[in-house]
């Protein structure tokens, strides 16, 4: 994936992601938290995003306006594998 980091609906966050989720200011007070998402824990319209020591980074409901930005800021390189190769294309025109 490029371009990051950017800004991400919660819904597209995977295992192994690195994330900063951002909150609303509180009477001026800004607030972040950033971790590694190691489990997905969906819990009826929750999902949990939890780190591998038991943390909570933080908990998305579907259709939650509550200001919450979440931004993608590491995912691991998915290795591109070929539809087809050449031999086959060659194979095909014979």
């Amino acid at each position: 994936m490029q371009n990051l980091p950017r800004q991400v609906d919660p819904s597209l966050i995977q295992t192994g992601d690195i994330i900063t989720v951002i909150y609303p200011k509180d009477r001026g007070v800004s607030s972040s938290m950033s971790g590694t998402v190691a489990r997905l824990r969906v819990d009826g319209r929750y999902t949990h995003f939890d780190t591998r020591e038991g943390g909570t980074i933080f908990t998305w409901r579907v259709g939650d306006r509550s200001g919450i930005k979440v931004v993608l800021n590491y995912r691991e390189a998915v290795p591109q594998m070929p539809m087809f190769g050449m031999d086959e294309i060659r194979e095909r025109i014979r």
